[in-house]
């Protein structure tokens, strides 16, 4: 067909430039292809949404206020859907959604120690006299090293508050494997985490409540619907990819009942 910039059923958006006034541009925004199978219409949006420039000053307030940013761009998105005709859509990338910072170190009992550098530029987090966080503004050293592994996954969803917003138009696979950020690039350390950001899931895949009525189900409710982590035990790159394997409702299955 040519360039994808001539395709009629792909679009490319950059978000607008005063979105993040610190930056002249920016490199983030969407893609969203328009799809027929078996009569069945839906759209594929990929999106990139912005990023905590700053451990120190996430845990500053709860939500943080990166957190504005993002929310910002999703609804941004949401609203340039509704302007198209609304098929219904699955949104998936990386979203940028961070933990509650703040309310994750109240939880966890951690106290701020009295170790903080002059320039306010190292924060270290005790507990009963111990060390269990320092962090920069680049840097989140945790001693607690099965912190963010499967068996705390239902604890950590506890903090994962930036999709709460958005969950009277989105929907989401109930989420059951560990963060997907940020992941060590040493090929010879898949399985750990990067000391430079709280852990968290950044990679999702949600859906339009129309698109999530397409999901076939089996006799077991969601049988059928996977969501899951790719390359767990694989170096690949900082974030781990993630997917969601299901079967769709076409128009003809009815034929065949």
């Amino acid at each position: 067909m040519g360039s994808l910039e001539d395709c009629p059923t792909v679009h490319k958006e950059r978000f607008p430039q005063d979105f993040w006034l610190e930056f002249p541009w920016t490199r983030k925004g969407f893609m969203k292809t328009r799809w027929l199978v078996n009569e069945r219409l839906f759209d594929l949006v990929n999106l990139h949404l912005f990023h905590d420039a700053s451990n120190l000053v996430s845990s500053d307030c709860s939500p943080s206020v990166y957190s504005a940013n993002r929310r910002r761009g999703l609804y941004h998105v949401l609203t340039r859907l509704k302007d198209d005709f609304n098929a219904p859509y699955f949104l998936f990338g990386d979203f940028n959604f961070r933990l509650d910072l703040k309310s994750l170190i109240q939880a966890q009992g951690w106290c701020l120690s009295d170790t903080r550098n002059t320039s306010g530029q190292t924060a270290v987090f005790e507990q009963d006299g111990e060390v269990q966080l320092t962090m920069k503004c680049k840097r989140f050293e945790h001693q607690n090293a099965m912190l963010f592994q499967d068996e705390n996954v239902h604890m950590l969803l506890r903090f994962d508050h930036e999709p709460i917003p958005f969950l009277s138009e989105l929907s989401e696979v109930q989420i059951s494997f560990p963060p997907t950020y940020p992941f060590s690039e040493n090929v010879t350390k898949p399985l750990e985490f990067m000391g430079t950001r709280c852990p968290a899931w950044c990679d999702r895949v949600f859906m339009s409540h129309t698109a999530r009525a397409l999901l076939q189900k089996g006799r077991h409710e969601e049988a059928c619907v996977r969501y899951g982590r790719i390359g767990g035990d694989v170096c690949m790159g900082d974030h781990k990819p993630v997917f969601l394997y299901f079967k769709m409702e076409t128009k003809f299955d009815h034929l065949e009942n």
